[in-house]
């Protein structure tokens, strides 16, 4: 709220616009309604509203599109080579091409 971090406890008031963040997922919500006690997700979503931008919520799911480095189980870690390997092959070419 207003960029400070607020403790679970903070009393919500209908109208207040969140900037919540989860990892690298980012949320922008306004408080539409309020609630005695605490529900499931289904019905809390009756009483607030999303207000993300469409940018933001695009890019975070690109990140789930991105090549998936996999070892296999058993292998031990990776060496020197390997590593190198591993970082050229994240700082290639194909990140760019993701934000076109």
């Amino acid at each position: 709220l207003k960029g400070q971090n607020i403790k679970p406890s903070y009393e919500v008031k209908i109208g207040d616009v969140y900037h919540i963040q989860k990892g690298i997922e980012k949320k922008v919500v306004q408080v539409t309604g309020l609630l005695d006690r605490r529900v499931d997700a289904k019905t809390a979503v009756q009483f607030y509203e999303d207000q993300t931008p469409v940018e933001e919520t695009v890019g975070f799911k690109s990140v789930f599109h991105a090549p998936v480095l996999k070892r296999d189980r058993g292998t031990g870690r990776p060496t020197k080579k390997d590593r190198r390997e591993i970082d050229d092959l994240q700082s290639s070419e194909w990140w760019e091409k993701e934000d076109e």
